[in-house]
């Protein structure tokens, strides 16, 4: 009996970890900090050496 309530217990936690998961992906906007002609290679950068 008491493996059944484990059981069920550990479907309901699963089914609301889904259910959260889907309100929070809903409400995430996803946006691009950096457009790509703004990109720049590692080897187009100036060089940067010790300060001293």
């Amino acid at each position: 009996m008491l493996r059944w309530v484990f059981l069920l217990l550990l479907l309901a936690n699963a089914l609301a970890f889904f259910w959260y998961a889907q309100q929070h992906r809903a409400q995430v906007q996803y946006q691009v900090p950096v457009q790509p002609s703004e990109l720049e290679l590692l080897h187009e950068l100036p060089p940067s050496g010790p300060q001293s």
